[in-house]
């Protein structure tokens, strides 16, 4: 391609838009996009545009995708949106084998912007589009990024997780220090109290939790209000509601005693009708929706009483981390305030990262070691500058959504913790219902979010293994070296591989590929999540004498046999959500 297939379209009056080719290679090629004004303007989008061959592809990926990965027609186009609290930059039209045809990404990860892709019915192509400002921003007089297409035959996660380097190295998003805290199974009180919190009730939670190996409790909204109703009118003042809880530090001394961490829940923009901040901040606002006021981080005054109330938090209440909820709602609206002297920042999307960075820093100053959690769908790199944990979004007993997102996360989010949404069941399931919960997140940190007290003992048993199994495998489990297979079909196998150690998920009936062993102490583990119970085996070539041990869902052993392995088809009886471990004889 050169610069002549590619386009510029805009309403914006009165500014110079250029791009220039600044590098190309055979599977690749980055533009540089400028914009330059005489005075400060508020630009209109502004769509650069080219096209792209159809060839094999069969689905799309975006961060934030979920199950849209049908092709769109031109006139429809498949979007990912993006900007400092929403997704990250990151397109790519996927072959029927789960290669890249073509990876599209742009540097700026904060300035509202949408790639965009659609086929054209009179020409059988994609019209591709990396539009900018697609939302109000601030006045600006010059402006600069990059796109990047990348058109490698590689499987399309490799192509991603490429894209997620070139941020980082290129454009300096680098992510924040994880805490080895970040990685270990958690207890979440969300889907499990809601805003019903009760001291003693909790302390019991985390004495068993303790015991079947999660090392954190997150505890979740209504710690700050005696209202259980839902919504965020109390939200704002951020004081004890001391009815349910009388004493926090004397709650987080306790459940330290167990051997667990306590984090605590914030809706980061929220100030309530029926907080007292509320009259202090109704005219430093970007909206109010419905008697809760969404604050404008563009006035210091606003930014350093959220600094504080955390800081005063962490210290006052023995916390060891923070869920930072609601970030995504920082956005300008019609009603929102134009720029005006009071305000030290004009941009909210700079606001937005002066207060992350405000915030970390004052934290870390208290401990290196703390916890910064943030939720799907702000998931990019300038927030994972400064958490280090980012959660998928709420997806109650959805564990095909639940393990869909959280590779999704994997692949832009590096060395960053990603976890699981909070994991629920009922009481009354099928053991193996629990267990399908439990695997759907293992190549994420798990968040259990039940009731513990009066579960069977099978459910216990299950939560014990799993978890188990998730610590003891968590360096293969989160290895950089993961794959999957059928992206358009929300990945029917994912696996992870470490110094010879593979650990593979079948969510669909699709043949899991053995090679042959390099030596001792290398073994594949391949689990059964799909509904029926067999599991089948490809092996490339001859791979010899195995031990197969296979075992049910909560690892009991069935079978333990060796078996000469040659290379075509093996079908072995599997139990649903049990697994086959293969190790050289």
């Amino acid at each position: 391609m050169n610069i002549k297939d590619f386009s510029i379209s805009t309403d914006t009056q009165n500014a110079e838009f250029d791009l220039a080719i600044t590098e190309e290679s055979a599977t690749s090629l980055v533009l540089k996009f400028t914009m330059k004004a005489e005075e400060k303007i508020v630009p209109s989008p502004v769509k650069v545009e080219w096209k792209v061959p159809v060839g094999n592809i069969v689905s799309v990926w975006g961060p934030l995708l979920g199950f849209s990965r049908f092709i769109a027609p031109n006139w429809r186009r498949t979007k990912v949106e993006s900007k400092t609290a929403v997704g990250a930059p990151v397109l790519s039209l996927i072959n029927n084998d789960g290669t890249s045809s073509c990876t599209i990404a742009i540097s700026d990860t904060k300035t509202p912007t949408e790639i965009g892709a659609g086929v054209s019915e009179e020409e059988a192509v994609f019209f591709c589009n990396a539009t900018f400002f697609t939302s109000y921003i601030s006045p600006i007089d010059s402006y600069e990024a990059y796109i990047r297409i990348d058109f490698e035959n590689q499987p399309f996660t490799d192509s991603v997780k490429r894209v997620n380097a070139w941020w980082e190295n290129d454009f300096g998003y680098e992510k924040a220090y994880v805490p080895h805290e970040a990685y270990l199974p958690m207890n979440s009180a969300w889907y499990s109290f809601h805003q019903a919190l009760d001291p003693e009730r909790l302390i019991e939670e985390c004495r068993i939790s303790a015991k079947l190996g999660m090392k954190t409790i997150i505890i979740d909204d209504g710690w700050q209000t005696t209202d259980n109703n839902r919504g965020y009118r109390y939200c704002g003042d951020w004081e004890l509601a001391t009815e349910k809880i009388p004493d926090m530090k004397k709650l987080t001394d306790e459940i330290h005693k167990l051997g667990m961490k306590v984090m605590l829940w914030y809706s980061v923009p929220f100030v309530g009708i029926y907080s007292k901040a509320y009259e202090r901040f109704k005219d430093m606002a970007l909206a109010d929706e419905k008697g809760v006021l969404v604050v404008d981080l563009r006035y210091k005054e606003v930014r350093d009483y959220l600094v504080e109330t955390y800081v005063n938090a962490v210290k006052n209440f023995g916390l060891n981390g923070l869920k930072l909820d609601f970030i995504d709602r920082f956005k300008l609206r019609a009603e929102s305030p134009e720029v005006n002297d009071r305000m030290d920042i004009p941009s909210i999307e700079d606001a937005l990262e002066s207060l992350l960075a405000e915030t970390k820093a004052e934290l870390v100053k208290i401990d290196p070691e703390i916890l910064l959690e943030f939720r799907q769908g702000y998931i990019g790199p300038t927030v994972l500058k400064y958490g280090n944990m980012v959660r998928v979004g709420d997806c109650p007993y959805d564990s095909l959504r639940n393990r869909m997102h959280i590779i999704n996360l994997r692949l832009t989010s590096g060395k960053t913790a990603v976890h699981s949404d909070m994991i629920m069941w009922h009481k009354n399931a099928p053991v193996e219902a629990a267990a399908r919960q439990l695997i759907s997140t293992l190549f994420g940190v798990p968040q259990v979010s039940v009731i513990l007290k009066g579960l069977s003992e099978e459910h216990l048993d299950a939560i014990k293994f799993w978890l188990d199994f998730y610590t003891e495998n968590i360096d293969v489990l989160h290895s950089e070296n993961i794959s999957v297979k059928n992206p358009e079909l929300n990945f029917s196998q994912v696996r992870a591989e470490k110094d010879g150690r593979v650990i593979g998920v079948n969510y669909a009936n699709v043949p899991f590929e053995v090679k042959r062993f390099a030596k001792n102490g290398e073994r594949c583990i391949f689990i059964n999540s799909a509904d029926d119970a067999y599991i089948c085996l490809n092996c490339a070539e001859d791979i010899g004498s195995c031990r197969l041990r296979i075992c049910d869902c909560l690892g009991r052993t069935v079978s333990d046999k060796s078996l000469e392995l040659s290379a075509g088809a093996i079908m072995l009886n599997v139990p649903v959500c049990g697994f086959v471990e293969i190790s050289k004889n």
